[in-house]
């Protein structure tokens, strides 16, 4: 009942912004179209940073690796290669390679996962602890049905939010998920 309420509150709040919003680029005069300058072709990559950026704090950092971590794992989902997300994780992570041979599993011998997608809501740092920083962690996740390799299902998950605590921890080549755990 309270996520229908706040759902049905968050489309009361939008559906309210939504004219303002509208009206806010309605104006009387003729707006002149502006190009900027034209990219040229020694243009920095978007992937070095420039001398004035400001370095990203820890938490900054680690968040983007949640980020990074969420869509790997939306990835797997889709293809049950776990790859992308192991190399996110350190090689303590027990539940990140429980979860990466349940997805090789699920694909094995021609099976797969249909309508798998994890969405993360959001990332909160908690505190630092002798395992690393750790984050709770909200993920969204699509209903999955998990078929065999004739079609035939195998496993149902209901679409809901999951509650993870992650413990991430810094290494020579950067920060990895060291341990993924849900909470109540």
């Amino acid at each position: 009942m309270i996520g229908g309420v706040s759902r049905a509150r968050a489309v009361l709040a939008l559906s309210s912004l939504l004219p303002v919003l509208l009206l806010a680029g309605c104006s009387d005069d003729e707006p002149e179209p502006k190009f900027g300058p034209t990219p040229s072709a020694t243009a920095p990559s978007s992937a070095s940073p420039s001398p004035s950026a400001p370095a990203k704090s820890k938490h900054q950092q680690q968040a983007a690796l949640i980020d990074d971590f969420i869509a790997a794992v939306t990835q797997a989902l889709g293809t049950g290669d776990p790859s992308a997300f192991l190399a996110l994780t350190a090689d303590t992570c027990q539940n990140c390679r429980v979860l990466a041979d349940n997805l090789e599993d699920a694909f094995s011998d021609g099976g797969r996962i249909e309508g798998g997608k994890w969405e993360l809501i959001s990332s909160d740092f908690q505190s630092e602890e002798p395992l690393g920083s750790v984050w709770n962690v909200d993920v969204r996740s699509a209903r999955e049905r998990w078929l065999d390799g004739d079609g035939q299902p195998t496993k149902i998950v209901r679409a809901g939010v999951q509650h993870f605590g992650l413990a991430i921890e810094k290494t020579e080549d950067g920060w990895l998920v060291r341990e993924m755990r849900l909470r109540a």
